[in-house]
């Protein structure tokens, strides 16, 4: 049965979640289903790939209750079978839309189910208003059904995907580099990653190393700031910006840090791994349960010491860098791979629809 979705999304610009939806329109029209995309927002970065791809992208307004307006109205009339949000704060209105059009709706968590919850006014019309939730961790699945009492019957757990059809990389730099990748946001603790370098620094001062911090954010101005209050030496921090081609700063890369206090399941970890990256990670969000100790070094936010550690083994030991790069690359091809989300996404919504 050829089904019809609409996506409602907060944002189309650069992030995680918006980089699955893009994996889920390609799976769902791959298919041979019909998706259709609902806007808070226009003129935003994914927008041309996402008509690249030839689905239908509606601008539904500003404010709460246009919005609502138009989404009854475009919903109605493109005869959907489902109604998914994509953020967690766009849940409520595929509650709504749902309720009063009677159809399917999904709510989304794509982080950490306490802080979506404590930065998303009336966040109750969020959790009570659709009738299943898709979530991109297993804690939070836990902490849904477990701690929160939702029933397992609500609840779907859908690992993110992350393409796996790149080159992996060589090792070929001298001197190696350490990689920053992502959002220059508060979740991230960019902070934390300097104080975490400044120790590497201090316990291996002889050896050579780059560190290029790829993305942009609202804290990039302070990240500039901290870093040049590190006391580490002049030209070894490369501020790079957004950057057109992702999958070549991964491959030019030695290690991957990730010093975050929130993540649903980061896609950067995923893309790393691909490359066949080694990732050195704080266990957010549960990563430490997910990801199996050969496949990445997982330490406790709090031990920068652990994980100042495992930096210096991976820069130090060239063959630690092939195994544990190894490692991670059969690991993400076994979990993540966008065959293995396509069987889980349309066995959620088969699973919804029969009930």
């Amino acid at each position: 049965m050829s089904l019809r979705i609409g996506l409602i999304v907060g944002s189309l610009n650069r992030g995680g979640a918006e980089r699955q939806l893009m994996h889920w329109l390609s799976i769902l029209i791959d298919e041979g289903h019909t998706p259709i995309v609902y806007s808070f927002y226009q003129n935003e970065f994914y927008e041309p790939a996402i008509k690249d791809l030839g689905v239908e992208l509606r601008y539904v307004g500003q404010g709460k209750v246009q919005r609502i307006k138009n989404l009854l109205v475009y919903s109605r009339r493109d005869k959907l079978d489902i109604i998914q949000a994509v953020h967690f704060y766009t849940s409520a209105y595929s509650g709504i839309v749902g309720k009063i059009l009677n159809i399917r709706s999904f709510g989304s968590f794509r982080s950490n189910v306490y802080n979506d919850i404590d930065d998303t006014p009336l966040a109750w019309t969020c959790l009570k208003l659709p009738d299943c939730f898709i979530i991109n961790s297993k804690e939070g699945y836990d902490t849904l059904t477990k701690k929160m009492g939702f029933s397992e019957s609500r609840v779907f757990y859908l690992p993110n995907a992350t393409k796996l059809d790149v080159p992996t990389c060589e090792f070929k730099n001298d001197p190696p580099v350490v990689l920053f990748l992502g959002r220059i946001v508060r979740e991230k603790n960019i902070g934390r990653f300097f104080e975490i370098m400044k120790k590497v620094h201090e316990i291996i001062p002889s050896t050579k190393f780059k560190i290029a911090i790829v993305g942009n954010g609202n804290l990039l101005e302070s990240a500039k700031s901290l870093a040049n209050n590190t006391g580490l030496p002049d030209g070894m921090i490369i501020f790079k910006g957004e950057v057109s081609d992702v999958s070549a700063e991964y491959r030019a890369a030695d290690v991957y840090v990730l010093t975050s206090d929130m993540e649903g399941t980061p896609n950067t970890v995923l893309e790393a791994m691909a490359h066949g990256l080694p990732v050195v990670t704080t266990d957010v969000n549960g990563i430490g349960s997910l990801i199996p100790d050969s496949a990445a070094l997982i330490h406790d936010p709090d031990d920068e010491d652990g994980m100042s550690g495992s930096i210096i083994e991976v820069l130090e030991d060239r063959g630690k860098r092939l195994s544990l790069g190894s490692s991670g690359h059969k690991w993400v091809n076994e979990n993540h791979s966008i065959e293995h989300v396509k069987h889980t996404l349309i066995g959620i919504y088969n699973s919804v629809l029969e009930k």
